[in-house]
């Protein structure tokens, strides 16, 4: 039976953020909170916002995307909020205080989104900025489209995450990165990576030195409990379904794409040729998945995947 345990962890060097984007993110995220400290302290005269860093970035789950911007999702906290903030001060004018402390953010375009303020960089990437106010210990969310203050628990999904990966391994992040990047590599717009985030935590199963079988029988459980219950809960407030916008067809045809991603794992595990097996996830991961050669001699080795007969979909 082949072991892929080493293509594995080269494909999620490979999928993970670069370090040069990181690099752009954090110092263009450091540069937007100064501006957003400035502009509270100066013009509005108001107590300055904290921030709380949240999402894939946080969790180390930020992937190199084939195509599209890469981004980071930074929580603002607005303080010294009135006890009835909820009712006397409007979303959009929360968004919209933060939207122009940050308008003059070089070469970047500055966009009110339903739940977020964004601003997006020439360079293929964009800063979300969240707007939150807390009242009782409980957050709320500044909901541009509905007009409301949306109860939202960021802080405490970050939470809920870091206890899973405490209880688990590394394995369980790599296991997300590997599935970001197939969605991403097949386009599967559906499939998101807060979606694929709370599948593996609640459905990862550990197996010490083989990701291939641990991505294996992990998918198998995440199959199991999107055929049964065929929705998704977010594990904190608002605790709302994830799967909840799709229809019965769509939600098929997302069971159905765990299904094929299933299938190609199991072949690849029970191929006694890790050259063979190798080639069956690289339909299906593309060709940041090594290709492992396998010599005349019996010997094996790791190599970067031959151009002409595997597609470099992003250099198109």
């Amino acid at each position: 039976m082949a072991n892929l345990n080493s293509s594995y962890l080269k494909f999620c060097e490979k999928a993970r953020l670069s370090k040069s984007k990181k690099d752009n993110l954090i110092t263009s995220r450091e540069a937007n909170r100064d501006r957003i400290k400035k502009y509270f302290q100066d013009t509005l005269k108001e107590k300055i916002p904290q921030f709380f860093q949240q999402g894939s970035f946080s969790f180390k789950t930020t992937i190199n995307p084939i195509a599209g911007e890469y981004d980071v999702d930074d929580g603002v906290y607005l303080q010294n909020l009135n006890e009835d903030f909820l009712t006397k001060l409007k979303p959009e004018t929360a968004q919209d205080w933060i939207a122009e402390s940050v308008k003059d953010a070089t070469k970047a375009k500055v966009v009110c989104k339903p739940s977020c303020v964004r601003i997006i960089y020439a360079n293929d990437y964009h800063i979300d900025l969240p707007v939150y106010g807390v009242k009782d210990d409980t957050t709320y969310l500044a909901h541009r489209k509905s007009n409301t203050w949306i109860q939202n628990d960021p802080k405490g999904f970050n939470d809920w995450f870091y206890e899973k990966l405490n209880n688990a391994s590394e394995q369980l992040r790599r296991n997300i990165i590997y599935l970001k990047a197939w969605a991403d590599f097949n386009s599967l717009n559906k499939i998101s990576g807060i979606l694929l985030t709370v599948l593996v935590c609640k459905n990862h199963i550990s197996v010490d030195d083989r990701d291939d079988k641990s991505l294996f029988e992990t998918l198998k459980q995440i199959i199991n409990s999107l055929t049964i219950y065929r929705t998704e809960i977010m594990p904190v407030a608002p605790y709302d379904n994830l799967l909840e916008k799709y229809n019965v067809a769509e939600i098929d045809q997302i069971i159905n794409s765990f299904v094929n991603l299933k299938s190609a794992c199991e072949k690849a595990i029970s191929e006694t040729d890790d050259e063979k097996a190798s080639a069956f996830l690289i339909e299906l991961f593309g060709d940041r998945f090594v290709l492992v050669e396998t010599k005349e001699n019996g010997d094996k080795s790791f190599a970067i995947p031959v151009n002409a007969s595997i597609p470099k979909p992003w250099h198109r």
